[in-house]
């Protein structure tokens, strides 16, 4: 997640320094709801996989393979993914929108895990 947040603040950056205007509408502009989508899974998966590095089956899953398999979930070749990110970035207030939406399915997705994992550790109301 770190990396992504990173290379995305790099983008902003490059793009941002640029003496043009803004990054032109690519003709096939991922919608704001596909983005979050996407953007929902590369940030849940990063965390699983990270949580997971220690594991052997970690060491032959890269986080490149991880985008390229969540790009080809959604039908998004990875060139629209990254001129759809760069054309955001120059909408700061659609961006900050996206990744709002992006931030309240991961926090509805824990506060359900959360849920589940006190329904488990519940006392016994039978007394014995």
């Amino acid at each position: 997640m770190k990396r992504l947040l990173f290379i995305t603040g790099l983008l902003l950056i490059v793009v941002s320094s640029c003496e043009e205007t803004g990054y032109p509408k690519p003709d096939k502009l991922i919608s704001e709801k596909k983005m979050v989508n996407i953007l929902y899974d590369i940030h849940l998966y990063e965390s699983i996989h990270r949580s997971k590095r220690f594991t052997a089956d970690s060491l032959t899953f890269t986080d490149q393979d991880l985008h390229f398999s969540i790009l080809e979930k959604h039908g998004v070749e990875n060139t629209l993914f990254v001129e759809s990110i760069l054309y955001y970035s120059n909408l700061p207030k659609v961006y900050e929108r996206i990744y709002k939406d992006v931030v309240n399915k991961l926090v509805m997705l824990e506060e359900e895990h959360n849920k589940k994992e006190a329904v488990k550790i519940k006392p016994d109301e039978s007394g014995l």
